[in-house]
């Protein structure tokens, strides 16, 4: 795949050499390619005609015969398989309600469906809304899509307790696959937006690459536009708004509650990076190169842009009490980073909880940490965003860490 086009795109080179032939074009993603057994197509994941989805396609390898295959829903499909006599192609599928579950479906005419189901049929009736693309404009006229979320049991014309919940990369999307952590909190009542902010893959090379020597400026202009395109809508409360996220997730929240502190009332920093100098130090190698690109050069080469990319001096302005989580063992994103913030925080006398766990790599893989963080995370929500009074809670730990309410 070259990206002449500045789209993922599907090529075709001779085995003796040669110069690179288009097999795919237009304006979307095309990824994957799998040869069927005679070698008359191939079939590839795209986003063609929706790029907050991935959808299987079929293709010849002159590119002039090119369909989509049958989908079973809207949602992300991916890893397609030839069957052996070449009629049918399985893949994997998910969407908002349902986990990655097995399909098949015919290359030509008929219906795909499910041949295995991982998550229970009726896991949509429980009264939780359809998410859906949603679509604003941040303040220099770029052009953002999001994932919305509403709450169970969801009002029209209610305010609502809101979370944006920042994907990482910043080379990720939100897309409508299953994202069970947004859904867990809509079953709580958020209404929840995720927003695929410049630096985000699905839309062209060159909205991936705006963010290049630009580390926390428009970025966080993408964010912080969600919160208020929630509050145009009359979906959020604009006393109520938190913001999480893990990995560059973590780093958009840390700019986001410096450089936009009135926006937030709470905020979740998972394994963010808060100083891009001691990050590229400390790192593994693959990771330095790459943000070494991505800052457009070292630290010596490009002072000012380290310099605005710089959490750590900003912590003064910080008016949203923070969740911090780290794993100790984490190679990715070095728990050095998460220290010291927890320091700049105490030093500018800021509210905080900070959480390390064992044995943990980038992100929580160990059930009990998995379920712990997702509780405490909750916990640490409702406490600030959906206070309650006299609960007759008889724990004696801080209410924000009683867990006892929350499933």
């Amino acid at each position: 795949m070259l990206q002449d086009s500045r789209w993922n795109k599907i090529y075709l080179i001779s085995a003796n050499g040669g110069e690179p032939r288009a097999v795919t074009t237009g304006e979307s993603e095309d990824e994957d390619p799998v040869f069927s057994k005679d070698g008359r197509y191939f079939a590839f994941v795209s986003n063609r005609e929706h790029p907050e989805e991935r959808h299987i396609w079929i293709v010849s390898p002159d590119g002039r015969h090119l369909h989509p295959l049958a989908s079973v829903s809207s949602g992300v499909e991916g890893e397609p398989i030839w069957s052996p006599d070449g009629r049918q192609l399985y893949l994997l599928h998910d969407s908002s309600f349902e986990s990655s579950s097995l399909a098949v479906a015919p290359v030509e005419g008929g219906t795909a469906h499910l041949l295995l189901r991982t998550q229970p049929a009726n896991f949509a009736d429980t009264g939780l809304p359809q998410p859906g693309v949603v679509h604003y404009k941040s303040p220099d006229g770029l052009e953002i899509a999001a994932i919305l979320y509403k709450p169970l049991n969801y009002i029209a014309g209610k305010k609502y307790p809101s979370v944006l919940w920042i994907h990482g990369g910043p080379e990720g999307q939100d897309t409508l696959g299953w994202d069970p952590w947004a859904l867990y909190l809509a079953q709580h009542g958020y209404v929840v937006l995720t927003p695929n902010y410049r630096g985000s893959i699905g839309y062209g090379e060159k909205f991936r690459n705006l963010n290049v020597e630009d580390s926390g400026g428009g970025e966080v202009e993408d964010v912080a536009q969600g919160a208020q395109y929630l509050i145009s809508q009359g979906l959020a409360d604009p006393e109520r708004i938190g913001i999480g996220g893990g990995s560059h997730g973590g780093t958009m929240v840390a700019y986001e509650v410096t450089k936009k502190p009135d926006i937030w009332h709470a905020a979740i920093e998972l394994y963010g990076v808060v100083d891009r100098d001691s990050y590229i130090r400390r790192t593994n190698r693959p990771a330095a190169i790459r943000w070494i690109a991505k800052m457009g050069g070292t630290p010596d080469q490009k002072p000012e842009v380290y310099r605005r990319a710089n959490i750590l001096r900003d912590v003064p302005k910080i008016a949203a009490p923070l969740l911090i989580m780290q794993g100790q063992n984490d190679p990715q994103v070095p728990p050095y980073e998460s220290q010291q913030f927890v320091e700049a925080l105490q030093k500018a006398k800021k509210p905080y909880l900070y959480f390390t766990f064992p044995n943990e790599l980038h992100g929580f893989s160990e059930r009990e940490h998995h379920l712990e963080t997702w509780r405490r995370e909750v916990a640490f929500l409702n406490y600030y965003l959906k206070p309650e009074y006299g609960l007759s809670i008889t724990s004696i730990q801080d209410i924000v860490l009683d867990e006892s309410s929350v499933k």
